[in-house]
C-alpha cells in the first residue's frame, strides 16, 4: 500500500489538510514565477 494511502487511513486530518497545503503551494509557486519574470519592475 503506498504511503500516502496509509497515512489517510492513520489519519483523518491529513486528507483535509491537503487541500490547503495545495492552495498554499500554488500561491508560493505563482509569487515566485511572477518574481522571475524579467522587465517586471518590481
Amino acid at each position: 500500500m503506498p504511503l500516502h494511502h496509509r497515512l489517510k487511513a492513520r489519519s483523518p486530518a491529513l486528507p483535509q489538510s491537503a487541500p490547503a497545503f495545495g492552495d498554499h503551494f500554488r500561491t508560493d509557486l505563482r509569487t515566485w514565477a511572477l518574481g522571475r519574470v524579467p522587465g517586471d519592475g518590481t
